[in-house]
């Protein structure tokens, strides 16, 4: 373990066995071993009061810990961190981590830092893999230390680091998110990101998190949710404006122009290259790069991307010298990037690097609470502007509002195509509508969503092939169509689900269905679509 980089801060919880050989019972200790592998600056300790773990001891150890490490870390410095009244809650998740983060708090971004995991409770090791993997430092290192093997890294694997963020977005009971959102008001700037629900109010609390620091931040979420909005919030909480923002999509990323286009070329790096171009990485510093569609990046630009996120640095096609950049790195996905890692399509090294801060936008379906409160304000958004309050008095259209039972049937919706689905139904309802009519019928709303229901059915068929098209995608596609049929219809029965789709008594090829679906980030709950069927 000498050849590994040596960090700045080490943490670690003090754990019951660290104690005990300190006073001489236990043989060796976790954090000993960790810290003279990783021969840390500075040691940071959280000390819970308890039986077996005295605060009022807190002192000698300090002292000791210090002379133990000095052939190995000479001048560390140690610093502890007392928790009292403590004893009978290190097995509470939400108590653990609240006082992990709060004092951590203080730690600076770009500080160089490792985790001992192997100390404390198994509550204090699930603390360090959530702080480290969803909400500060994406450049953690996480150890554990056992008298078998010694000290190894604590290797993750990628997709649990995505659950996590996916878990803690979505549960509806979590102590932890209750407390830190206790009290808590969104800024004003995140106003365009509606929604009340305690999911969304959670989103937005990351969002503000995030905007402190410029970390690398990972946008997940379906077409349509409202990713590069939030990307676009993300890089204007911390500016003030959108001054800085440079947006790139990656899906149109094709030849070598638009391809180089993001880092720059020097003249003459490729045919056609008849002057130099700085790149649109230029426009974008001290601000943000935002890379929509991320997992559509070209492997040309994976390479500068890595260098941006490790060292700050890149290198223009055809130039020699290294150029600094201060951009931050935006990136937003719609399907799961660890998935393009197996493929071969995306660089493992990179996807670590973007795998720091996440934030999990959840679909609209997940979202009952505010479809009508975000269709209201859609509403309100259509008939105030400018442009379209001109050709609704040319044309002698009303302002309209949501009859209650029209409300129902948006709130009934699974909205597939989410925020951006119901922003086009709404401004159909206003244009199509009845003119005089000042309330907007469940009848129109029931019509609008059927003709796009049809409309989607057909474009099934009239897909191109080659480019970025995909078979599997499509069969998806279809397949979560009818499972939703079939479930409102059954109202959530699985059996009776099967029975509708003609696998007869078997539920296997349905749960097949679903498991590939929820792997694409495209889950079904059936019990909730039976909720609201039988509503």
């Amino acid at each position: 373990m000498n050849d590994m980089k040596r960090a700045e801060t080490l943490l670690s919880w003090i754990g019951v066995t660290d104690y005990e050989h300190f006073v001489g019972k236990k043989s060796a200790s976790p954090l000993v071993a960790v810290a003279k592998s990783v021969r840390p600056r500075s040691i940071k300790l959280l000390w819970g009061d308890g039986d077996k773990t005295p605060i009022g001891k807190a002192n000698e150890y300090q002292g000791w810990l210090k002379r133990e490490l000095r052939s190995d870390v000479p001048a560390v410095q140690v610093e502890i961190h007392g928790i009292p009244e403590s004893s009978g809650k290190v097995m509470e998740f939400g108590w653990v981590f609240v006082n992990l983060e709060r004092y951590l708090a203080r730690l600076s971004p770009s500080e160089v830092v490792c985790i001992n995991a192997s100390s404390g409770t198994s509550m204090m090791t699930a603390a360090w893999i959530v702080w480290a993997k969803t909400f500060h430092h994406p450049d953690a290192h996480l150890y554990v230390s056992s008298p078998e093997k010694g000290v190894q890294p604590l290797e993750l694997p990628p997709e649990l680091h995505i659950d996590l963020h996916r878990v803690l977005a979505i549960r509806d009971e979590d102590p932890l998110l209750e407390r830190l959102l206790t009290g808590w008001s969104p800024p004003k700037v995140l106003e365009e990101l509606q929604g009340s629900s305690k999911v969304m109010r959670a989103v937005l609390l990351r969002i503000e998190q995030a905007a402190r620091f410029m970390l690398p931040v990972l946008i997940q979420g379906e077409p349509g949710t409202g990713k590069s909005v939030l990307a676009r919030l993300i890089h204007k909480l911390r500016k003030g404006s959108d001054d800085g923002f440079v947006p790139v999509d990656c899906g149109q990323l094709f030849g070598a122009t638009e391809i180089h286009g993001v880092f720059g070329w020097a003249t003459g790096a490729f045919t056609g290259a008849i002057r130099e171009n700085p790149g649109l990485i230029v426009s974008a510093e001290e601000g943000t790069l935002f890379l929509d569609e991320i997992g559509n990046a070209p492997i040309e630009i994976q390479a500068n991307l890595l260098r941006i996120l490790q060292e700050k640095k890149y290198r223009r096609l055809g130039d020699t010298k290294e150029k600094e950049s201060t951009a931050r790195i935006v990136a937003a996905t719609n399907t799961p990037l660890y998935e393009c890692v197996r493929e071969g399509k995306f660089r493992r090294d990179l996807f670590d690097r973007l795998d720091g801060i996440v934030i999990e936008i959840p679909p609209l379906r997940g979202r009952d609470s505010d479809v009508i409160e975000l269709a209201h304000k859609k509403l309100e958004l259509f008939q105030n502007d400018k442009s379209n309050r001109a050709v609704m008095t040319d044309r002698g259209i009303s302002e309209k509002r949501f009859s209650s039972e029209a409300e129902s049937a948006l709130r009934r919706y699974d909205w597939p195509g989410n925020v951006r689905e119901l922003e086009h139904v709404i401004a159909r309802l206003v244009i199509f509508g009845d003119p005089s009519a000042r309330e907007i019928t469940a009848e129109e709303v029931r019509r609008q969503l059927a003709d796009r229901s049809s409309r989607a059915g057909r474009d099934l068929m009239n897909h191109d092939v080659g480019g970025p098209f995909k078979l599997d995608d499509i069969v998806l596609e279809i397949q979560e169509h009818y499972v939703k049929v079939a479930a409102k219809q059954a109202q959530g029965n699985k059996t009776e689900i099967a029975r509708l789709l003609g696998f007869g008594d078997s539920r296997t090829p349905l749960n097949t269905i679903l498991k590939n679906l929820a792997n694409a980030s495209r889950p079904i709950d059936l019990e909730r679509i039976g909720r609201r069927t039988s509503a």
